[in-house]
C-alpha cells in the first residue's frame, strides 16, 4: 500500500461523505430497505477509505471532511434549495473530479452502488436534470463548490471544463 497523506484521505472521503448528505437529507422514508442499505454502503465505503489508520488519525481527518462538507453545503442550507439540486451538483462536481482524474469508482463497489442508486434515472435527482434552468444552476453551483474546496487546498490542479 502506497503513501496517502491526509489531504489525499479527506479527498477520497469527500464524494462518500457528499453523497451521505444526500442520502440523510433527502430520503423519504429513512427507516426503510433501501435506505438501511444505502448507508450501510456508504460505512463500508468509508471503512474502505479508513482501512489501517490509527483510530485518532482517522477520527481527525473525519473531521476535517465533516468540516468541508459543511461548508459545501452552506450556501445550499441558506437558500433552503432542494437536496436533490444539492445531489445534482455533487454530480457536477464529482463528473469534473473524474475528468481531471481526481476521482474514480471502481464497478460495483460499495460507493458505486451509492452513486447508481442516487442517480437512478427514475429518481428526483435526475429529474431536476431535465429542468434546463435548475441544470445550468447546478452546474454553477457545482463550480463553485469546487473553488471553495480548492480554496481549503483540496482538488489542486483540478480545472472546470
Amino acid at each position: 500500500m502506497s503513501y496517502r497523506s491526509d489531504r489525499q484521505i479527506v479527498q477520497e472521503l469527500l464524494p462518500v461523505r457528499l453523497f451521505a448528505v444526500v442520502i440523510a437529507e433527502g430520503i423519504d422514508k429513512p427507516d426503510s430497505q433501501d435506505a438501511r442499505t444505502l448507508i450501510l454502503w456508504l460505512r463500508q465505503a468509508q471503512d474502505e477509505i479508513l482501512n489501517g489508520l490509527d483510530p485518532r488519525k482517522a477520527a481527525a481527518i473525519l473531521r476535517r471532511v465533516l468540516r468541508a462538507v459543511d461548508m459545501a453545503k452552506k450556501p445550499f442550507v441558506e437558500a433552503n434549495a432542494a437536496v436533490a439540486k444539492f445531489g445534482l451538483c455533487v454530480f457536477y462536481l464529482l463528473d469534473c473530479l473524474r475528468q481531471n482524474g481526481a476521482f474514480g469508482l471502481v464497478d460495483e463497489s460499495a460507493l458505486d452502488n451509492v452513486v447508481s442508486a442516487v442517480l437512478a434515472p427514475d429518481g428526483t435527482v435526475t429529474d431536476y436534470a431535465n429542468i434546463p434552468k435548475v441544470d445550468a444552476s447546478a452546474q454553477k453551483q457545482a463550480r463553485k463548490m469546487l473553488e471553495a474546496f480548492q480554496a481549503e487546498g483540496y482538488f489542486r490542479g483540478v480545472s472546470w471544463e
